[in-house]
């Protein structure tokens, strides 16, 4: 199996624990394999990075309303299709 076949594996089971135990049992499960233990973690980390972002933006949405119209609501102006 590849480094990113691997590599990927290991990152899907890591993402199932909390975060706090992940850098853990990524070593713990490496086998020593010191290139597998750094790829999974800069997949970890980007994967961070994008739940970080997503959390601020769906804060900003709820505090500033996110603009968008119901679905079935008529923007103002326009008429509902018929």
């Amino acid at each position: 199996m590849s480094v990113e076949a691997r590599a990927k594996e290991l990152f899907l089971d890591a993402l199932e624990r909390e975060p706090a135990e992940r850098a853990a049992f990524v070593r713990s499960s490496s086998g020593h394999d010191a290139a597998l233990v750094e790829r999974v973690e800069v997949l970890l980390a980007a994967h961070e990075r994008a739940e970080q972002r997503l959390g601020r933006a769906a804060e900003a949405r709820a505090e500033l309303g996110d603009g968008r119209a119901q679905p079935d609501a008529p923007r103002e102006g326009r008429a509902r299709p018929h």
